[in-house]
């Protein structure tokens, strides 16, 4: 059967279904590259700041964007790391910034945060007399902002 439509016009038509079909191809890849959203994987957390018994803590931001900074006993020796907080099925990973090596698993008790053993792969981030194994801190109904490194720099 003949098509009475212009040649030009049908090769017209089927390239704008081919464009059609190419743009929601594109659109479904986006989509299911993008995964949880960053409220989706820290929602188990939330933000705010927990702290320890002495000047350390965590904080944490709306967007799961995080810092700790925990200390020695004495002196200022400490474990520090600028990163993220992840929440899977098991519990909750901080992923420092730029280092696809270091995990440090974090597990909830209460209002209270654990640091995991994080192994060699994160030891770069503590001074040689700290542990960041067995940390724990508290939530705390202070500011994040009043988290601070060494030199007195906000963290958060």
């Amino acid at each position: 059967m003949c098509d009475p439509r212009p040649v030009l016009y049908r090769n017209e038509t089927k390239a704008f279904k081919m464009r059609l079909a190419a743009m929601i191809v594109l659109s479904l890849a986006l989509a299911s590259c993008g995964g949880e959203s960053e409220e989706a994987r820290t929602a188990g957390l939330g933000p705010g700041l927990w702290t320890d018994e002495t000047r350390g803590g965590l904080c944490v931001d709306e967007g799961g964007e995080a810092a700790f900074i925990l200390y020695a006993e004495t002196g200022n020796a400490n474990c520090m790391a600028e990163g993220r907080i992840e929440v899977d099925g098991e519990g909750m990973t901080f992923l420092p910034r730029g280092d696809e090596q270091c995990r440090i698993p974090i597990l909830a008790e209460g209002e209270t945060l654990r640091f995991g053993d994080s192994g060699e792969a994160c030891a770069y981030y503590c001074g040689s007399d700290v542990e960041l194994g067995g940390q724990t801190v508290m939530r705390s109904e202070a500011r994040p902002g009043t988290l601070t490194d060494v030199a007195g720099d906000p963290l958060c």
